[in-house]
């Protein structure tokens, strides 16, 4: 399954004196499965060490020295581990404290190519960012689970009308009729599937839904058990309370994330969560979506601290969390299923793994409620996008809006680009996985 995650590896192989690289990424996005390719096609071969079992943190425990642990890695195989040409993959190495070490007294050293991955490395438990280890000794690759582009890549999509797609976006020019209805379909079925690579494998070899969706829960509850061994004692059940909870609060009209409405917890309690929904930010399991009180550049001024929406980091995981009616609806068209929640969650997706960190507004203007589904930043402007998912709303997404804001607005629905009777640009949900085009278009049509 072909990754643009690979041709980072190789930029990082490329490279001459180069550091020790760090693949991050939530359980089951195909880390280990994309660096196992990398080794075949550009080492003589590869060593792997899972530290999330005894043996392999033994490796470890026993000294940090990096001769000591070629020494130890070579006596396991009974063949010698040679420099340049000898891949040293260390898996799982958020549950091994020795190994984190050992990571940077090989980029110290600097004669072998060593490769670590691992779930939930940014959380403040494991040291923060990159686990805390030095950026001057380790880079490190975000890896995601499949981004629709790579979906439609394994959906044998042809880069050819990938590109096609690019461009009408990019040129707001309608999309030929029988690439949308290819596309449109391809991402109603990234909206059940995901992007989990084992999901997607066993859709593309056997085309059974519930295959998939029990791989999807396997995956999620894994997901689980990760909250709880990434956390402290006493954080732990609130993270899983909060993660479990995230398919109630996005079936909700304004999507905001409350832990009181859930039960068990007070308002006054509530805020003490407000670093578990942060957590899930870091932890790559959510995407914080902060509300602003002004949609104006710099948005990060204008962010309330205390109110947000956080939507699940893969949007197949959220349908299998909902049950099989969910997928039954989405195929069919229905994007206002659960109030919108796989619709508006699918947006916010995409962009976030298109680079764009999505805000939300809704403030009382003194007649209105605004009610804005995502507010970006492109350079200094700012483009409010509503999410057309038909759901019912309580505050209507205001065509007046540029009386209080100057922004560009644009909206995301199930129809062809086209620009409606008030001047406004309309264009299709799976736009959401082309936004850089998108924005780029935007600027060109729109000089400031």
């Amino acid at each position: 399954m072909k990754r643009k995650a690979y041709n980072e590896l190789v930029a990082w192989k490329n490279k001459g004196k180069k550091k020790c690289i760090l693949v991050k990424g939530v359980r089951g996005a195909g880390k280990t499965h994309v660096i196992t390719e990398f080794a075949k096609a550009n080492y003589e071969d590869m060593i792997r060490v899972d530290v999330e079992t005894l043996d392999g943190q033994q490796i470890f425990e026993e000294g940090t020295e990096v001769d000591g642990i070629v020494s130890r890695l070579s006596a396991t195989r009974k063949t010698p581990v040679t420099p340049g040409k000898t891949l040293i993959h260390i898996d799982g190495i958020q549950r091994c404290p020795e190994a984190r070490k050992a990571l940077a007294a090989f980029a110290s050293d600097g004669r072998f190519d060593v490769i670590a991955s691992g779930e939930m490395l940014d959380v403040p438990e494991l040291g923060g960012t990159n686990a805390g280890l030095p950026s001057k000794l380790i880079e490190s690759i975000a890896m995601t689970p499949l981004d629709f582009e790579e979906f439609l890549w394994a959906m044998d999509v042809t880069p050819e009308q990938i590109d096609e797609v690019r461009k009408a976006v990019r040129e707001a020019s309608p999309i030929e009729p029988y690439l949308f209805n290819l596309i449109d379909a391809k991402f109603k079925q990234f909206q059940v599937l995901g992007g989990m690579p084992e999901v997607v494998q066993k859709f593309i070899d056997t085309g059974d839904y519930a295959e998939c969706d029990r791989i999807a829960e396997h995956i999620w509850r894994g997901v689980v058990a990760d909250i709880c061994v990434n956390s402290d004692n006493n954080t732990w059940p609130r993270k899983v309370y909060g993660f479990e909870s995230l398919p109630f609060h996005l079936s909700k009209s304004n999507k905001k994330f409350l832990f009181s409405s859930v039960g068990g917890v007070g308002r006054k309690d509530s805020k003490l969560y407000t670093t578990t929904v942060e957590w899930f930010d870091t932890a790559g399991i959510g995407i914080l979506c902060r509300n602003i009180e002004a949609a104006m550049h710099p948005l990060t001024e204008y962010e309330e601290k205390n109110a947000y929406k956080v939507h699940m980091y893969d949007t197949g995981l959220l349908a299998n969390m909902y049950g099989p009616k969910c997928r039954e609806a989405v195929l069919r068209g229905n994007t206002a299923y659960k109030m919108g929640a796989i619709t508006e969650n699918i947006v916010a997706e995409c962009m976030v793994k298109c680079g764009y960190r999505p805000w939300w507004f809704r403030v009382f203007t003194g007649t209105h409620l605004v009610d804005v589904d995502f507010v970006l930043e492109y350079g200094t402007t700012v483009i409010c996008i509503d999410v057309m998912s038909g759901r019912e709303r309580d505050a209507p997404f205001p065509s007046t809006i540029g009386r209080y804001f100057d922004v560009r607005r644009i909206v995301l629905d199930d129809s062809n680009i086209h620009m409606d009777v008030r001047g406004m640009e309309h264009f299709p949900l799976f736009a959401s996985a082309f936004i850089e085009p998108l924005l780029k278009g935007l600027a060109k049509r729109y000089p400031e």
